[in-house]
């Protein structure tokens, strides 16, 4: 929704089929996994956007890269594919 008003207010003639792909190549990287970040992630990747999801715990980023889970935050939550946890802030 926020998208589509962007656009009107920039004036660009987009297709509605048009956002959905430029939606695919933005990346969103969000700072946290805990229950906040974890379902801020969710709810954007649902809608079609790419989220790197940073976390501090090596057994958080284990969880969510084998099970697609955050148990510890988001109990049975399941967590799209779109959704890439990392650790090193350095290298994203």
């Amino acid at each position: 929704m926020a998208l589509r008003v962007l656009l009107c207010i920039l004036d660009l003639n987009i297709k509605k089929d048009q956002i959905y792909t430029m939606r695919k190549n933005i990346i969103i990287t969000i700072i946290g996994a805990g229950s906040w970040g974890t379902t801020l992630a969710v709810n954007l990747a649902k809608k079609g956007y790419n989220i790197n999801l940073w976390t501090r715990s090596i057994s958080t980023y284990e969880e969510i890269k084998t099970s697609k889970r955050n148990i510890k935050y988001t109990q049975n939550l399941i967590i799209p594919g779109n959704v890439k946890p990392f650790m090193d802030l350095d290298n994203e």
